[in-house]
């Protein structure tokens, strides 16, 4: 192999390490942001299911919404 082709070689190898180190600190990125979602979801509904009747008929829930919204598991929108 030739000067040329080592460089230019070299220069592929860097620009996919560069593209897979960028696609790994996004893929990071995104499960941070779904691991704080859920963590958002998980409080809502602790703090949902500690509401009392006046307050909840305030936030305009029926019984049946608020059951179904505190029974859902963290990972469900």
């Amino acid at each position: 192999m030739n000067n040329i082709s080592c460089v230019k070689s070299l220069q592929v190898k860097q620009t996919l390490v560069f593209r897979l180190k960028q696609a790994s600190l996004h893929l990071l990125k995104r499960c941070a942001q779904q691991i704080d979602h859920w963590e958002r979801c998980s409080h809502n509904r602790q703090m949902m299911a500690q509401m009392d009747d006046h307050l909840r008929k305030d936030v305009g829930l029926s019984q049946s919404e608020w059951k179904h919204e505190i029974a859902k598991p963290f990972w469900r929108d």
